[in-house]
């Protein structure tokens, strides 16, 4: 009995071996994404802002400037926005308002509207994703400001978004009292590191 069931379980290993050996599509997508480098160097992916603007930039002119024809790009969710050529190779376009925090969108470049390729290459997709807002709050600690008055102490420290964001939302989110008096918090607003 035990033969038997080593012999099967041994048959299974082989079968699921040759399986896995088996060529796929595995190396397809990689090999499609080095074909389009050939007609797009660049385009919005990944994690972007949710003020983002969306961009398709081409290895060559594509010769056409100003206001794109209507329905070269779609998004899924859909964006309400427009698309302009910036320059002869790239193309942008603007949302009308802000993107969806944490929300991925799907994109279709329909590049065979605008350039004679083969007909594998008459539709550019791509996707990228909206970051979700974060914040990290970080303490400096506690100093004197003036050797002159030992006794009043500041406590410094930071407020880090994860998107830009506007002064005074996040102003909002931080107070500060000290044994049930409200101490004033003075900001100094930058952006980027």
């Amino acid at each position: 009995m035990s033969k038997k069931i080593l012999s099967c379980l041994l048959l299974a290993f082989c079968v699921f071996g040759f399986e896995s050996c088996k060529p796929g599509d595995k190396d397809a997508p990689a090999a499609a994404e080095q074909e389009w480098y050939r007609y797009i160097s660049a385009f919005t992916s990944g994690i972007v802002s949710r003020r983002a603007d969306i961009r398709v930039l081409f290895v060559n002119n594509i010769g056409q400037t100003g206001p794109a024809a209507p329905g070269l790009l779609e998004f899924s969710p859909g964006i309400d926005g427009a698309a302009e050529w910036k320059s002869p190779r790239e193309l942008v376009f603007a949302p009308k308002g802000e993107l969806k925090p944490g929300r991925e969108y799907s994109a279709v470049l329909h590049v065979g509207k605008i350039l004679k390729l083969p007909k594998d290459f008459a539709r550019f997709a791509f996707k990228f994703v909206v970051i979700q807002p974060q914040m990290e709050i970080s303490v400096d600690g506690l100093h004197t400001e003036d050797p002159e008055r030992p006794f009043t102490q500041v406590l410094s420290g930071r407020l880090e978004t994860a998107d830009d964001e506007d002064g005074e939302p996040v102003e909002k989110i931080l107070e500060a009292d000290q044994e049930g008096r409200k101490l004033a918090i003075e900001w100094s607003h930058s952006m980027g590191k």
